[in-house]
């Protein structure tokens, strides 16, 4: 499951401050420029000052970084969680369900999971490999 990190170490804060939190913001400031103009030009240049500034703490004082990092990370820590169950949900109700369904209308068991009052053993035969080589060479 989603834990939330309390305690970053000085390369992910270096990370998150030097170069994932810059990028978010010049690529903020990019497409404020984009849909707006010229008439962003200032928001989006201050954003750009600010992935500057972010980027030169965060690699040469990541500590600093550390409540930054820790109020993002609660702050989408419910979006992540509610998305991965959502997208979990969606898999296994709209993808997994709907093929076991069409497997049982259909008949096929792949796991050969009948019970066959007649059979002394479930063991299925096994051929053993012809040479040790074999074991590297599986497919």
């Amino acid at each position: 499951m989603i834990e939330i990190n309390w305690k970053p170490s000085r390369f992910e804060l270096r990370m998150f401050g030097g170069l994932w939190l810059p990028l978010f913001l010049v690529f903020i400031g990019g497409s404020l420029l984009w849909r707006q103009g010229s008439a962003g030009l200032n928001v989006a240049g201050g954003l750009w000052l600010a992935a500057a500034v972010c980027s030169a703490i965060g690699w040469l004082a990541p500590a600093v970084m550390r409540p930054l990092f820790i109020a993002l990370t609660v702050l989408t820590f419910p979006i992540g969680w509610v998305v991965s169950h959502l997208l979990l949900g969606l898999i296994y109700y709209g993808v997994v369900t709907p093929i076991g369904l069409l497997m049982q209308l259909v008949g096929r068991d792949p796991m050969t999971r009948k019970f066959d009052r007649a059979a002394t053993t479930y063991w299925t035969p096994h051929k053993p490999p012809r040479s040790k080589r074999q074991y590297f060479r599986q497919y």
